[in-house]
Protein backbone atom coordinates (compact mmCIF):
# COMPACT_ATOMS: atom_id res chain seq x y z
CA UNK A 1 0.00 0.00 0.00
CA UNK A 2 2.88 2.37 0.77
CA UNK A 3 4.34 1.81 -2.72
CA UNK A 4 0.97 2.61 -4.29
CA UNK A 5 0.68 5.77 -2.19
CA UNK A 6 4.18 6.89 -3.15
CA UNK A 7 3.72 6.15 -6.86
CA UNK A 8 0.36 7.89 -6.98
CA UNK A 9 1.74 10.92 -5.14
CA UNK A 10 4.65 11.21 -7.57
CA UNK A 11 2.33 10.80 -10.54
CA UNK A 12 0.02 13.55 -9.34
CA UNK A 13 2.94 15.87 -8.57
CA UNK A 14 4.54 15.30 -11.99
CA UNK A 15 1.18 15.70 -13.71
CA UNK A 16 0.61 19.04 -12.00
CA UNK A 17 4.03 20.31 -13.05
CA UNK A 18 3.68 19.04 -16.63
CA UNK A 19 0.29 20.68 -16.99
CA UNK A 20 1.96 24.04 -16.44
CA UNK A 21 5.44 23.52 -17.93
CA UNK A 22 4.70 21.23 -20.89
CA UNK A 23 0.95 20.99 -21.41
CA UNK A 24 1.26 19.03 -24.66
CA UNK A 25 2.98 16.08 -22.96
CA UNK A 26 1.11 13.05 -21.67
CA UNK A 27 2.30 11.39 -18.47
CA UNK A 28 2.01 7.63 -18.01
CA UNK A 29 2.55 5.60 -14.86
CA UNK A 30 4.76 2.66 -15.88
CA UNK A 31 4.04 -0.52 -13.93
CA UNK A 32 4.97 -4.15 -14.35
CA UNK A 33 2.37 -6.66 -15.44
CA UNK A 34 2.58 -8.33 -12.01
CA UNK A 35 1.77 -5.08 -10.20
CA UNK A 36 -1.06 -4.44 -12.64
CA UNK A 37 -2.56 -7.86 -11.98
CA UNK A 38 -2.02 -7.73 -8.20
CA UNK A 39 -3.26 -4.17 -7.63
CA UNK A 40 -4.87 -2.48 -10.60
CA UNK A 41 -7.16 -5.30 -11.68
CA UNK A 42 -8.69 -5.29 -8.19
CA UNK A 43 -11.53 -2.97 -7.14
CA UNK A 44 -9.19 -0.62 -5.23
CA UNK A 45 -6.86 -0.32 -8.21
CA UNK A 46 -9.73 0.39 -10.59
CA UNK A 47 -10.98 3.07 -8.21
CA UNK A 48 -7.53 4.69 -8.12
CA UNK A 49 -7.31 4.63 -11.94
CA UNK A 50 -10.75 6.15 -12.37
CA UNK A 51 -10.61 8.76 -9.62
CA UNK A 52 -7.17 10.01 -10.64
CA UNK A 53 -7.62 9.58 -14.39
CA UNK A 54 -4.37 7.61 -14.53
CA UNK A 55 -2.75 6.79 -17.82
CA UNK A 56 -0.82 3.55 -17.43
CA UNK A 57 1.86 1.73 -19.36
CA UNK A 58 2.02 -1.97 -18.44
CA UNK A 59 5.28 -3.77 -19.19
CA UNK A 60 6.84 -7.20 -18.74
CA UNK A 61 9.71 -6.82 -16.30
CA UNK A 62 11.69 -9.77 -17.68
CA UNK A 63 11.44 -9.00 -21.40
CA UNK A 64 11.10 -5.23 -20.98
CA UNK A 65 8.27 -5.30 -23.52
CA UNK A 66 5.27 -2.99 -23.35
CA UNK A 67 2.15 -5.10 -22.94
CA UNK A 68 -0.59 -2.51 -22.70
CA UNK A 69 -1.26 1.23 -22.84
CA UNK A 70 -4.23 2.34 -20.76
CA UNK A 71 -5.43 5.83 -21.59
Amino acid sequence: MADLRDALGQYILYQNVLTVKEPDRTLFLAISDRVFIDIFEEDLGQLVITQNQLKILVFNLETEEIIQWIV
